[in-house]
Parts: C-alpha cells; sequence; structure tokens
C-alpha cells in the first residue's frame, strides 16, 4: 500500500487516501527530494547487508583443498592466519619454533591433519586467494551501490551472481 497526499491551494494537506503499491513503485509525498534520497540511503544499507551476507555464505560454503572444502570466515581466517606465522618461523633457523601435527576441521567435518610447515603454506596461500577474491568482489559491489543514483540504478546492480567459485 501507498498513501497520496491531497493538498490545497496553500499547500495544506486537506487528505490522505491510501492506493495499492506495484512491486517496485515508490509512492512518496511529491517526489519530496528529502524522502527520496532517505530512501535511497535505506535501499543501499539494505543492499550492503545482503552483499555482505552472500559473502558470508560463501565464505562458510569454503574453497577446495585436497579434496575437502574448507571455510574462510573471518575467524578461520585468523587461525590460518596464525598458523602461517608459526609454519615460517618453524622453517626460520634459530627461532626455537618447532611444527607440531595440525588438525583441521573441513566443512564436511573430515579432518585435514599437516604433518608439518611445508604442506601448511600452500593450503594457507588457496585459503588467503579465496578470501582475497571475495574480498575484492564485495568491494566492487558495495562500490557500484554507493554510486547508484537512484532506486533503478541500485536495482540493476545484481548482488547475487559473478561471485568467485572455489572448487575444481
Amino acid at each position: 500500500m501507498g498513501i497520496y497526499i491531497e493538498r490545497d491551494n496553500n499547500n495544506n494537506i486537506i487528505g490522505r487516501f491510501a492506493v495499492e503499491q506495484f512491486l517496485g513503485q515508490e509512492y512518496l509525498e511529491d517526489n519530496n527530494p528529502e524522502l527520496l534520497v532517505e530512501e535511497l540511503a535505506k535501499a543501499k544499507d539494505n543492499k550492503r547487508k545482503e552483499i555482505e551476507r552472500k559473502q558470508h555464505l560463501i565464505e562458510l560454503t569454503g574453497f577446495e583443498y585436497a579434496n575437502n572444502f574448507f571455510e574462510f570466515d573471518t575467524i578461520s581466517q585468523g587461525k590460518i592466519g596464525n598458523m602461517t606465522l608459526r609454519a615460517f618461523l618453524s622453517l626460520t633457523p634459530n627461532t626455537g619454533i618447532e611444527w607440531l601435527p595440525l588438525e583441521f576441521v573441513a566443512a564436511d567435518n573430515n579432518v585435514h591433519v599437516f604433518e608439518n610447515a611445508v604442506d601448511f603454506i600452500p593450503f594457507a596461500q588457496t585459503a588467503a586467494n579465496a578470501a582475497q577474491t571475495t574480498f575484492a568482489y564485495r568491494t566492487t559491489l558495495k562500490q557500484a551501490c554507493r554510486s547508484a543514483n537512484n532506486i533503478a540504478e541500485l536495482d540493476a546492480i545484481d548482488i547475487y551472481t559473478g561471485w568467485p567459485e572455489f572448487n575444481s
């Protein structure tokens, strides 16, 4: 439903009436610029949130490595980053840091064991590539949303296709 406002010659409101609102059609009081700007800002915020939800879903779906899918959400990225540092330090002479066999649980709950640091580094690189590629696409979509000058331009931005896929 939408609301139309009826005004007299002095611009006083003399009546309001409701009409059925069609999908994508907005009924704003006299196309008031302030209301249009506010509506566009709300729509941009909603689209931004939907982009972030889509990114999070992709991160939880994971990237493929050694016939398993591994999540790369923010928490997983932090753990992988910490273990990457440990891997490099364990390979550096005279640091006193040793690599301990590391178990990583895949998205399907399979456990993948990294027996040594040399085996872990390609895994970490694959995770970093997945995170970076996804982040870059999210940034591109968000920039497109920020650049939209009206609802029609914003609606034309497809936030569901074009995301990177991480399976072979």
